[in-house]
């Protein structure tokens, strides 16, 4: 799996548009776990649990601001995983907005949550983050058949994490994201 990597861009978007590293194949999501969960390069092998609901998201910066940059408790290690944009447009199409769960009774599998994108800093940025809550089949079928690779970025993030520390702002590479077109 290749990331491209690059600089930030603030580019405002609409509403329901957000950012992702993506290509005719697959979209690029990314976890932060703990130290124990072991990976293949297209499964999880130890750790990953499929008896609650996981979030996927496509931003790095987002994912970053909320494990801190792989320094939080229980979220030392970043996963990026390839998954395929039939199965990505198939959550898309279906899931249901957090801020509508209050009003129904059922459980749905695929939950969707727009966030403020961030900056290196977490500072928040004037572009949408998307994150996708999954479980029951959602979830399995994620783990199972719509993963075309997995990789543990977790160094680079620790370098980029020390870059930030050491204010060498210029030497601060992410992933290049762009308004995912649907």
């Amino acid at each position: 799996m290749k990331i491209e990597l690059g600089k930030i861009d603030d580019t405002p978007n609409k509403k329901d548009d957000f950012v992702a590293q993506y290509d005719q194949r697959g979209v690029l999501v990314y976890q932060a776990f703990p130290p124990e969960v072991k990976i293949s390069s297209r499964q999880f092998q130890e750790g990953f649990r499929l008896n609650r609901t996981s979030w996927i998201k496509t931003s790095f910066l987002w994912i970053m601001n909320r494990s801190g940059w792989a320094s939080k408790t229980g979220q030392e290690k970043v996963i990026c995983a390839k998954i395929s944009r039939e199965f990505f447009n198939y959550l898309l199409s279906n899931a249901t907005r957090t801020e509508e769960m209050t009003k129904s009774t059922h459980k749905p599998e695929i939950l969707v949550q727009y966030d403020p994108d961030r900056d290196i800093f977490g500072n928040k940025l004037s572009r949408k983050a998307i994150q996708l809550g999954l479980r029951g089949q959602a979830l399995e079928s994620y783990a199972s058949a719509a993963i075309i690779s997995l990789k543990d970025i977790t160094s680079l993030v620790v370098e980029q994490r020390r870059r930030i520390i050491e204010k060498d702002y210029d030497l601060v590479r992410i992933p290049l994201e762009r308004p995912y077109e649907f």
